[in-house]
């Protein structure tokens, strides 16, 4: 389970003006190494300025997709921009509502059942955005329910995916 909180400054300086629908997120893995079974994204405006140290946040959160492959999956294609169109997936939404003010928090959860032993990772194309704007939590054995509601944080992180939200970088 990852969190991010993308600041409203960086949605303002990609040239998002007030109340704005988002309908899509875009990364660039420079490698891809297996299906995330349980793959979902879900988005909320937040106060908050930093991804949690602790606990991850449990505001009401809007899921904006969902693998569609076996179990929920999702596999990245590595040196393309993948975009997560929102609406995708059972129980998607196809806008989330930035309210033009607030950061933005996304989660993107996984789980690797029955474990990742034998899974090899994706990395991806990252910034060091130059505040703690990642928070995540590795395990092995959950159902992707589980980890989905998983609350400790594992550890922290300046570095985030360079995210696309409808088509322009962040």
């Amino acid at each position: 389970k990852t969190q991010y909180i993308i600041r409203a400054a960086e949605l303002t300086a990609a040239g998002f003006t007030g109340t704005t629908n988002l309908t899509s997120l875009g990364f660039e893995p420079t490698n891809s190494g297996q299906t995330y079974r349980g793959f979902t994204v879900h988005i909320a405006n937040t106060t908050a300025t930093t991804a949690p140290a602790a606990t991850f946040n449990s505001d009401p959160m809007t899921q904006v997709y969902a693998g569609t492959g076996t179990n929920g999956g999702f596999a990245p294609v590595a040196n393309t921009l993948n975009t997560l169109v929102f609406g995708t997936g059972t129980g998607s939404s196809s806008v989330f509502n930035w309210d033009g003010s607030s950061n933005i928090i996304v989660t993107i959860t996984w789980s690797s059942v029955p474990s990742a032993t034998t899974a090899s990772s994706t990395t991806m194309k990252v910034d060091n955005v130059g505040f703690v704007s990642t928070s995540y939590r590795r395990r092995d054995s959950l159902t992707p329910a589980a980890m989905l509601a998983e609350t400790s944080v594992e550890s922290t992180t300046s570095f985030r995916p360079k995210f696309t939200i409808n088509g322009q970088y962040v």
